[in-house]
């Protein structure tokens, strides 16, 4: 199959992300007022946002020789431009947290066996903005939806 994880990851975050129940949608959504963008915001995207990167997707050579899986890490970056208080971006990391952690993300031509935190870092930039970089590892197999 010729590779298309990066594709299928950016259309399974932006579908659970975006996805609503009866009506509503999911805490970290509000949380950033539905702007979640990948790798860059368009400029003058208002606060709060997000981002996500694809960082690297690695194979993962199975039984056989085959190649067959697929063990990508993603980052999300939080930003808010609250100068005075972390509160803003830790309600968003925590509603990342809970839409994200073991996560069911619905591929085409993938099966997500698991989408785990693995790490997490706050800082503030030089322009006083408020990050939080947040890295999640997937691990999907190939032809198993």
């Amino acid at each position: 199959m010729a590779f298309t994880m990066g594709k299928e990851l950016s259309t399974a975050i932006m579908t659970l992300f975006n996805a609503m129940s009866a009506g509503v949608h999911n805490s970290f959504w509000t949380s950033i007022g539905g702007r979640l963008y990948k790798e860059a915001a368009p400029q003058n995207t208002a606060f709060p946002y997000a981002t996500y990167h694809i960082i690297t997707v690695t194979p993962e050579v199975t039984i056989g020789g085959k190649n067959d899986a697929e063990d990508p890490i993603i980052q999300f970056n939080l930003y808010s431009d609250d100068e005075t208080s972390s509160l803003e971006l830790e309600n968003m990391y925590s509603a990342l947290r809970t839409l994200f952690d073991w996560g069911a993300l619905v591929l085409t031509n993938y099966h997500c066996n698991y989408f785990r935190w693995e790490w997490a870092r706050q800082y503030q930039d030089p322009d006083r903005i408020r990050i939080y970089a947040v890295q999640y590892r997937g691990a999907m197999e190939e032809g198993k939806t």
